[in-house]
């Protein structure tokens, strides 16, 4: 009886082994991601595309593909567009055009070249021209790489990477998290936070090359060489450091920031720097024409306009703080005979300081003394905004009655090359002593309290 149990059960054990192999054998292999060669495997992009799967490597040879006519390639897959070499690899593409309307205009225009809607899409080594329209990101984690691109590019995705490209036309992304590092751009238009923008080159036209809107971005080590404003930076929180602005015009290589509590440092060849808001910090830059502290209004930077300028109404600026900037004011000719090389716009609801408690700024045109040798000037710099030399050209603003002043002005340039862009302000020895004392002799009078 037991031998006879034992077999049954040797025997249901080998039927369940038999069961499971034919069940293993019939199960569906998922495939692994392939690498579709374009035109060996299928002759057009657009023939790659809607044959791949989510995870494919389509591989453009050199040559010169056409798009679709008259129809927005869309990609809705995970891929990776990746070309041979930029620059022999060329995609023209052919968008819609269509009739629009604004308001009451109609007339026609372009939709999309390419659409991509989904995430962790890579387009790389590729030269991309088209008739109109350009390129639309909607997911997330986009990679552009080392491409040549001769149309726009709109991203609204978040974690987006664009590296190593050559964009001859506006780019413009609304995410959060995008990195736009080491490309030639023609302009940059950012709304989103955490960005980081670092070591492009950017030659456009447009009315600031780089427009940054949000909070918490990092503009950093640009060269910014077209023949306009330069950054634009709206929010809080954001800091602008190590950037070349190569004025080139009284109107170009500017700085304006708008907020709270940013930072502006480093930066050099700035023609002016307008700040709003706000508890900002300026230290570290080359300014070799105007600074300026508007808050929420623009300011016109007339062709006469060299030198300090804060707001345009008494309601603007306040708490601002600028050091270790070195102020060169150039020489212009425009000015009447007799009047300063500068002129102050003034307009602010609170205090504004020009040093730090320790050390303040270098005005070129500062004629003080330095007895000691300490290389501070033993005479404070005083800006007065009712200053007559100075207001012949602020007759379209309201200027408060305002005498801002560096207590500790510097005696020659600051060494901004060799300064850490985590600079904070310095605090006295005396009063690091005066603390220590005033700890220990605290701790003296407790323990012998607890002694009684």
């Amino acid at each position: 009886m037991g031998i006879d149990m034992g077999k049954s059960a040797a025997l249901l054990l080998v039927l369940f082994f038999l069961t499971a192999s034919c069940i293993i054998t019939f199960l569906p292999v998922q495939a692994g991601s392939r690498t579709i060669v374009v035109p060996d495997d299928y002759p057009t992009i657009e023939a790659a595309i809607e044959n791949a799967t989510d995870g494919d490597t389509i591989l453009v040879k050199k040559g010169t593909y056409e798009g679709p006519v008259n129809q927005t390639l869309i990609i809705s897959k995970t891929l990776s567009l990746v070309g041979e070499n930029t620059k022999d690899t060329r995609i023209k593409l052919h968008s819609p055009l269509v009739p629009m309307r604004l308001f009451t205009l109609e007339y026609m225009g372009y939709l999309e070249a390419i659409k991509v809607e989904a995430s962790s899409f890579k387009l790389a080594n590729l030269t991309v021209t088209g008739d109109g329209g350009g390129i639309s990101v909607t997911g997330d984690a986009t990679e552009i790489i080392g491409n040549v691109i001769g149309i726009e590019i709109s991203i609204t995705g978040n974690a987006t990477h664009l590296a190593g490209n050559i964009i001859s036309r506006a780019l413009s992304s609304t995410g959060n998290g995008t990195r736009i590092t080491g490309n030639t751009l023609n302009s940059i238009n950012l709304n989103g936070y955490n960005q980081t923008i670092m070591q492009n080159t950017i030659t456009g036209t447009a009315d600031f090359l780089i427009s940054c809107l949000g909070s918490n971005n990092n503009i950093a080590l640009n060269n910014v060489t077209g023949n306009s404003k330069g950054i634009y930076s709206k929010g809080s929180h954001n800091t602008i450091q190590e950037n070349y602005l190569n004025s080139k015009s009284e109107t170009s290589g500017g700085l304006e920031i708008k907020g709270d509590r940013n930072t502006i440092a480093q930066n050099s060849d700035v023609n002016f720097v307008s700040i709003g808001g706000s508890s900002n910090i300026v230290f570290g830059n080359m300014i070799s024409h105007n600074l300026a502290v508007t808050g929420n209004n623009n300011v016109f930077f007339s062709n006469y306009l060299q030198g300090l300028v804060l707001g345009n109404t008494v309601q603007d600026a306040s708490n601002n703080t600028f050091y270790h900037n070195n102020f060169d004011f150039v020489e212009n000719e425009a000015l009447p005979a007799g009047e300063k090389t500068f002129t102050v716009w003034v307009g602010v609801k609170g205090d504004n300081f020009l040093d730090n408690g320790i050390e303040g700024n270098f005005w070129s045109d500062y004629g003080g003394i330095d007895w000691n040798l300490d290389g501070i000037g033993d005479t404070p710099y005083v800006i007065d905004a009712k200053d007559t030399r100075n207001y012949h050209y602020m007759a379209d603003f309201d200027v408060a009655d305002v005498v801002l002043i560096d207590h500790h002005p510097l005696m020659a340039p600051f060494d901004i090359s060799n300064m850490s862009t985590q600079e904070t302000f310095r605090i006295p020895w005396t009063f690091v002593i005066v603390s220590i004392t005033v700890i220990c002799a605290g701790l003296v009078i407790y323990f012998k309290k607890r002694k009684r």
